[in-house]
Order: C-alpha cells, then structure tokens, then sequence
C-alpha cells in the first residue's frame, strides 16, 4: 500500500516560541515580586527565577557547541512546580493550559496521504476522505487541496535535506488515480 508523508512548514513557530518567551519573562517578574512583597516565600521565589536563569545559560552554551536544548519547556515546568509549591492554584492552571498550548502549536505538522483519506495535521487531526475533494496537486513545494465545498487549502511543504523528498510527479498521479476512483 503505497503512503505519503509530508513534513508541512510551520510558519508561525518563531512567533510561537517569542510569546512563550514574553510569558517566562512575566512570570520571573511575578516571583520577584512575590519575593519582595512576601517574605515567607522570599528565597524560593528567587530560587526559581535562578533555576530558570541557569536553564537559559545552559542553552546559550549548547546553542555555541551546535547542540539542541530548549530551557521554555522545562522553564514553564519549574514555574508550574513554583506556583504549585506557593499554593496558588490559578496560577498553576493558567500555566499549565498555556504549557499544553505552546507544546500543540509547535509541534511538527505532518500530513499523510494513503489509499483511503489524508489525515490533515490540524488539533484535533481532520481525516479528509478522497470523495470530498475535487484535485489535489503539489507543485514547486506547494500542496493544494480544492475541495467540493469550494474551499482552498494551500500549505508549503518542508524541503529538508535529511528528508527523503516525495517526487512531485509520483505524488500527483497517485492522487489523480485516488480521486478518479
């Protein structure tokens, strides 16, 4: 049975990562001045904003010798585990709500198309049947969906040196003979 993976572009994981960023740097200014205004949690407010202080040198130093490591995620973890501790519940529910939508949109988005449907990366995952579409085509890295509801869908596919490229020409004919069916 012959499947298609494609590795979709996600545009917007710049933005993603920036907001999560601003959201880090807004919680350190939230425990400092926990720290500030109350001193029977003092000294593990700033315990905290050092631990995630000592996680972003970490990645700075592994960006320097080439090697991947992400402080955000484990950042956010230990201000969920702060506020947690401090029991301030609120604050830990909004974090961790925010924790699984940052973890959900920068995931990476990888459509599949076999014989039966094309599973579409969105959350939740949309299964597209081949009846309810009139062409799909990629051409130049741009894939089209056009479906029978006249509605466009047009997503840039990923062109990665370590993937294994999909050869356009075989990809359209083994949807051209999907929809003809």
């Amino acid at each position: 049975m012959q499947k298609f993976e494609l590795i979709l572009i996600n545009e917007k994981v710049k933005q993603y990562k920036l907001f999560a960023l601003l959201i880090i740097l807004f919680n350190c200014i939230a425990l400092i001045y926990l720290a500030v205004t109350r001193s029977e949690i003092r000294f593990r407010c700033l315990g905290v904003v050092t631990w995630i202080c000592v996680l972003f040198v970490i990645q700075h130093f592994a960006k320097k010798k080439g090697r991947e490591f992400s402080a955000k995620s484990g950042a956010i973890l230990i201000i969920i585990a702060a506020y947690l501790s401090f029991q301030f519940w609120w604050p830990a529910a909004i974090m961790a709500l925010l924790a699984i939508l940052y973890i959900i949109s920068i995931r990476q988005f990888i459509l599949s198309v076999d014989v039966s449907n094309i599973i579409y990366p969105s959350f939740p995952k949309k299964i597209i049947k081949w009846n309810e579409l009139n062409n799909v085509i990629m051409k130049d890295g741009l894939l089209t969906l056009d479906f029978k509801n006249n509605k466009l869908v047009q997503v840039v596919v990923s062109k990665d040196k370590s993937d294994n490229e999909i050869d356009e020409t075989d990809f359209n004919d083994f949807c051209k003979k999907q929809l003809s069916t």
